[in-house]
């Protein structure tokens, strides 16, 4: 089998397409694996303790030995914090969970299990489009060139 790619009886772009999707399910495998480990991991993270914000007193008076405010960077260069550029919005920065909007501030346990269906589905729409791809492949080879 060692000598059967090298093989001369066979073309080499049936066998190319075969090699092409077996690297590229081999790659949606190892993917889905990565993505059901982080998945994993979430679910299994502690729940994060409740912000409570502390209320300063009413008239509390500015303590005198306090390092004085800095002040805020003029507005061409809001955002610039945290190695974000030019064009990064502010949630684009590091964050903790990236995942969908609508999960952030959920329990572990429900970003975990939506992070894994997300990764299946990820993985289902690539094999399916991998194998559309070969497929597509596969039925060009075996056209007969037209006959002038």
């Amino acid at each position: 089998m060692s000598n059967a790619f090298f093989s001369l009886e066979r073309p080499l772009a049936p066998r190319l397409i075969q090699y092409l999707y077996c690297i590229a399910l081999v790659l949606i495998a190892v993917m889905t694996v990565a993505g059901v480990v982080r998945g994993v991991r979430i679910m299994a993270r502690p729940a994060p303790p409740p912000i409570t914000a502390a209320a300063p007193a009413p008239n509390a008076a500015p303590d005198a030995n306090a390092p004085p405010r800095p002040m805020p960077p003029p507005p061409g260069m809001r955002g610039r914090r945290f190695g974000m550029g030019p064009g990064m919005r502010p949630g684009m920065g590091p964050r903790r969970f990236r995942g969908p909007m609508m999960l952030r501030g959920m329990p572990p346990a429900v970003q975990g299990g939506a992070m894994l269906v997300l990764v299946l589905l990820r993985a289902l729409v690539a094999w399916m489009v991998i194998r559309i791809l070969a497929e597509m492949g596969s039925t060009i080879l075996k056209l007969k060139p037209a006959a002038h």
